[in-house]
């Protein structure tokens, strides 16, 4: 018997965007039955695997009244990039992590995910988080990735995959 899957959900999470797409808000939004296209910039920190940027900043001082925003940062489940960049000492760019997925996606059942992000397949972190949460599929790039190869190996790979040119 074959399955046969309905995508309900498209969810195309840009962080160059100017809409600010890719939000701590938004990522918890994603649901099951969905194709997720992250296209974005990522990294990798030793000591707590990929990060996949978002299009928030997160000041340090928030943390004093934000306790969750604390614990989360503590915990790895929050990253803070670039602390310092912008002239400000106490901001930074905004990352997740496996821990982040894992905590707050919601079911992701029979979903399709592909990380354009660099480094967002570096370890299999970011992959068994969205499996756990029921991800079918998970495509990430354990090095650098150029944006033009990421939107060229996607145009393919969806070309072949719905048109069943496997080789």
């Amino acid at each position: 018997s074959s399955n046969n899957y309905t995508y309900d959900h498209k969810y195309i999470l840009d962080d160059t965007s100017s809409d600010g797409d890719v939000t701590f808000s938004s990522v918890k939004q994603m649901t099951s039955n969905s194709i997720i296209l992250w296209y974005g910039h990522g990294g990798y920190v030793d000591e707590i695997g990929p990060t996949l940027l978002l299009n928030e900043n997160i000041n340090m001082r928030d943390t004093y009244t934000n306790p969750d925003l604390l614990a989360d940062i503590v915990q790895g489940a929050i990253y803070v990039s670039e602390v310092g960049i912008s002239g400000d000492w106490y901001s930074g760019d905004a990352c997740i992590t496996s821990k982040y997925i894992s905590k707050y996606c919601n079911d992701l059942s029979n979903s399709f995910v592909y990380l354009t992000a660099c480094h967002s397949a570096q370890s299999d972190n970011l992959a068994n988080a969205f499996i756990a949460k029921g991800a079918s599929a998970v495509i990430g790039f354990s090095d650098v990735v150029y944006c033009n190869y990421a939107n060229n190996f996607v145009d393919t790979f969806f070309t072949k995959w719905l048109t069943k040119e496997y080789g």
